[in-house]
């Protein structure tokens, strides 16, 4: 390819993507000094001349290859010298901050240069968008890279042309073309040696795979390349889609019954955007998982990463931190009285004799009272949180309390601060359910109530 075929295939990327506004209000190149990078900037020179715009070179020296690193430096900064371009040369630590962070080198040195760049764009007002030289030889190591991990549809569409404020003016062009454009140019460039290194998984793929697929297709970037604009436009679809349903979602939660009949495909992008919100992310499991239950039509909770717990009730669903019990923990337990109140979360537990004369219940809305005449009572009385596995016997069988509770179609919420009233056999009563019953009936029974 040569060099004007390669700056028209770099006009059309611009127009079909909309890149122009961005570079006209100033650009910042990511300027490694390889092929792609040198490419762009020339390609971007031609363009400054054509229509003015800010145009700044950014080298990151990311600290690994010693010598052949400091090389490189000297070298972007010598071309861009020559060209007159604006340029800025950084050091990071990136060995330092794959270790800090225990991530890979690939992935420790691709966070450090965005930083860079964003650091610097906040530091001038001239410059608001970043060139990068990812190109379609690029997008379909990255297809196959997502492929093999099992990714999504928005994987499947490879490297996007346009993120925000990033653009990719290359993405029409392969690397050959890109070689061969430098080529009749005589437009010198670096070969950084680890791109050799087969260890890297993208350079597997390059060296290995790629060499391959010229069995299949004498042009498997552009092969890709028309997957990745259909799958592009039908992400944008299914996005927007899901953008209607997301915007339903209040503070306190959605409707049910908006989540329960959505497609799957609008509703993972719901929840991903969801969880996304809340520094959460799910997997496709989860995803999956959460969908199965909502149709299911009964109450649960599903617990996520941290502490973030979705909670669907029968007519809402909402994410919230899981709470722990007053003790912070399940075992949670205290002591009954009688004739002493013990205020609790949601409300007031008393213990009497009488009719509960000596509580006066003015500040609360309800009560729940019965009497204990049916349970043979055994060691002291003490009120605790449901627990997992909980069951009692009234009313002739025996009641577990996820059941029950899902039967009063009772919201989660309530469910985590019921107040239970036990022995030293098990649950004796549960307010708004029935009173164990294993003993005789008795004149002098307690009452117990329940003020919320």
């Amino acid at each position: 390819m040569t060099f004007d075929l390669a700056y028209k295939s770099f006009l059309s990327t611009i127009r079909e993507y909309g890149m122009q506004e961005q570079i006209l209000r100033g650009v910042l190149v990511g300027f490694s000094g390889g092929a792609d990078s040198m490419l762009l900037l020339h390609l971007l020179l031609r363009y400054q001349k054509e229509n003015r715009f800010p145009l700044v070179a950014v080298h990151v020296h990311h600290g690994i290859r010693g010598e052949t690193a400091d090389r490189d430096a000297h070298f972007t900064e010598e071309i861009c010298k020559s060209l007159g371009v604006d340029f800025c040369l950084l050091h990071t630590d990136v060995p330092a901050l794959a270790e800090s962070e225990s991530i890979g080198i690939e992935e420790a040195a691709r966070n450090a240069r965005y930083s860079c760049f964003y650091n610097i764009i906040q530091s001038r007002n001239d410059i608001s968008s970043i060139a990068l030289g990812h190109n379609s030889t690029d997008n379909l190591e990255t297809v196959i890279f997502h492929l093999m991990r099992g990714c999504g549809s928005g994987g499947l569409a490879g490297i996007p042309p346009v993120r925000e404020n990033i653009i990719r003016p290359l993405i029409g062009l392969s690397k050959e073309d890109i070689r061969s454009a430098l080529s009749e140019k005589g437009i010198l460039y670096i070969e950084d040696e680890t791109n050799l290194d087969t260890a890297y998984t993208r350079n597997y793929i390059r060296h290995e795979i790629l060499p391959k697929l010229s069995r299949l297709s004498a042009s498997p970037e552009v092969s890709v390349r028309r997957v990745c604009r259909n799958l592009i436009c039908d992400n944008d679809f299914l996005n927007r889609e899901a953008d209607k349903i997301y915007s339903l979602i209040k503070e306190d939660g959605i409707s049910r019954d908006k989540l329960a009949p959505l497609h799957p495909a609008i509703f993972a992008r719901v929840m991903l955007k969801w969880c996304e919100d809340h520094r959460v992310r799910l997997s496709r499991q989860q995803i999956d998982a959460i969908g199965t239950r909502i149709a299911e039509n009964t109450p649960f909770s599903f617990d996520l990463a941290g502490d973030l717990c979705f909670f669907a009730d029968t007519d809402i669903c909402y994410l919230k931190k899981r709470e722990k019990n007053e003790t912070g923990s399940e075992s949670f337990a205290k002591s009954l009285e009688i004739d002493r109140p013990l205020l609790l979360t949601r409300g007031a537990f008393l213990l009497t004799r009488g009719e509960c004369e000596n509580f006066s219940p003015n500040i609360y809305n309800f009560s729940i009272k019965v009497n204990l005449a049916s349970a043979i009572i055994e060691g002291e009385l003490f009120v605790r949180y449901r627990r997992d596995g909980d069951a009692y016997y009234y009313g002739g069988m025996t009641h577990k309390l996820k059941k029950i509770f899902n039967d009063r179609k009772l919201p989660l919420r309530e469910r985590e601060t019921i107040p239970i009233l036990c022995d030293a056999k098990g649950i004796v009563w549960v307010p708004g359910f029935g009173v164990r019953d294993d003993g005789a009936h008795s004149e002098n029974a307690l009452t117990a109530a329940f003020f919320f």
